[in-house]
């Protein structure tokens, strides 16, 4: 997902039991400095995400935290169903979600791991996985398969020697 799309997720697009994540609406900073909520980058940024069972026991143990710090935090922290709110639980600007991404690589000893590099390494991941490339431009949100092909051309290459491997390998088979 895109940061404006994490910071604009609520927990009403997350079906936990079909393990799904519906992104119907981005966050983006007007012109004035405002954030405000609006449609994905195009027309295609509306989707649903599959995600599998440990992203869904993350999600759980975050939701329930988020539930502690509301609890916790005497009326001064409110729940406004944003999944990934500020610290008083209201919209989240995207800049400080990129500021606590930085903060945490760091942390974690990735210092040059950006947050828009989480999802090119999972498109990556999956093209290089051979996941048909329809699945992994409707997942991003690309307008076309093409742009999802053009962006990531560099691990589309080495897919490219694997076919050509294969293919020579069959037809070898057959005139031998």
């Amino acid at each position: 997902m895109r940061r404006g799309e994490l910071t604009a997720l609520k927990w009403k697009d997350i079906d936990l039991a079909k393990r799904i994540v519906r992104i119907t609406r981005a966050a983006q900073r007007t012109n004035n400095g405002a954030i405000e909520i609006g449609e994905p980058k195009n027309s295609l940024g509306r989707r649903g995400i599959m995600i599998d069972e440990n992203s869904v026991e993350l999600l759980k143990r975050h939701y329930s935290a988020q539930q502690e710090r509301v609890l916790a935090g005497g009326g001064v922290v409110v729940d406004q169903n944003w999944v990934f709110p500020d610290e008083a639980g209201k919209l989240n600007d995207p800049d400080r979600l990129t500021r606590v991404w930085r903060k945490a690589a760091k942390a974690a000893g990735f210092p040059k791991v950006r947050l828009m590099d989480l999802r090119h390494h999972h498109a990556s991941f999956l093209v290089a996985d051979g996941t048909n490339t329809k699945t992994v431009q409707e997942r991003m949100g690309h307008s076309t398969p093409a742009f999802t092909l053009a962006r990531y051309v560099h691990v589309s290459e080495g897919l490219q020697q694997e076919a050509a491997d294969a293919y020579g390998k069959a037809v070898a088979a057959v005139i031998r």
